[in-house]
């Protein structure tokens, strides 16, 4: 599938595999990928990747992943990284809107009515001044054309993957911005932790930190003096272990006694071990804790009604 991906898509190998056309190895669980320090060529990957995760319902362990680069310039780097917090909450990210993909979805509204709408006056004006009888999908702007009708023929090829023959793939009759973005955007799968990290309930700032520590993101201490801005890599709390997201939150003493009073007061038998396997566990113990708790017969239409619920946030 990566083979397949990468003949067939923009993609650049990184300079020391291209003459073997070389982009990822693995060893059993594990798996590295890496081309050119493109967007692109990244691009390829992770809708490859994302194909494979839907075929065979494996998924990344966001945790457990890390990105390298070498020479590339800091934007660079920064637009890449930028995809992961550009991504809905359900599949990992922090929901935000990636703005470039955004402008570029907004100007395929014109794009759209160059296609779709010939009565309209400005439609009649581009095809009289810059079409001139060509057809607009093979239409390329000259030099001299202005700005402003380049950067609308840029996005026609950035989302021609989206019309055929004029035709918009989602709605023949009509183009939504929304369509267009979800279009250039790669899909990732869902994440399990996704209800329990954005709950309505929870504190923003907790959220936060929350999603942090299952990006594997968080500042700690261990991270910190690895990049030299920390003298000591000692927890902040106990100051006996190296300061690591699993020390901070399960192995150190404080952490320990406050997740046993937890799981006293809620009667939850589990002994709490690393974040990504947590989510799942504490759904479950939860909603069997629920059923207990009401002791009155529950009807069949409720009871059908709190397992669809109990499905859905496992989904």
């Amino acid at each position: 599938m990566l083979s397949y991906a990468t003949e067939n898509y923009p993609f650049n190998f990184h300079p020391r595999c291209a003459h073997i056309k070389l982009c990822h190895l693995m060893f059993a669980d594990d798996l590295l990928l890496f081309c050119k320090g493109d967007k692109a060529s990244i691009m390829t990957l992770l809708r490859a990747f994302s194909t494979f995760s839907k075929s065979s319902g494996l998924k990344m362990s966001p945790g457990n992943s890390n990105a390298y680069f070498n020479g590339m310039v800091s934007a660079n780097k920064e637009e890449i990284l930028s995809v992961s917090v550009c991504t809905p909450k359900k599949e990992g990210g922090l929901g935000l809107k990636n703005i470039q993909q955004c402008n570029i979805a907004a100007v395929g509204k014109l794009v759209w009515w160059v296609y779709a709408k010939p009565d309209k006056l400005w439609v009649q004006w581009i095809s009289h001044v810059y079409l001139k009888g060509t057809p607009w999908t093979d239409y390329r702007p000259t030099a001299d054309s202005s700005w402003s009708w380049r950067k609308i023929c840029q996005g026609k090829e950035e989302l021609k993957q989206g019309f055929n023959q004029g035709i918009w793939y989602v709605n023949p009759t009509e183009y939504r911005i929304r369509n267009g973005y979800n279009l250039m955007r790669t899909a990732k799968p869902k994440v399990e932790w996704f209800h329990l990290v954005w709950h309505n309930c929870a504190v923003p700032k907790h959220r936060f930190i929350a999603w942090l520590v299952h990006m594997n993101a968080l500042n700690t201490r261990h991270k910190l003096k690895r990049i030299g801005v920390s003298d000591s890599s000692l927890c902040c709390i106990c100051e006996k272990e190296e300061e690591t997201i699993q020390h901070l939150f399960f192995d150190c003493e404080y952490s320990r006694k406050v997740m046993g009073r937890q799981r006293n007061a809620c009667r939850l038998e589990y002994k709490f071990h690393r974040p990504e396997n947590n989510a799942n566990e504490i759904r479950r113990m939860m909603t069997d804790r629920c059923l207990h708790l009401i002791k009155a017969p529950i009807h069949r239409t409720d009871a059908n009604w709190l397992k669809k619920i109990c499905q859905n946030e496992g989904a």
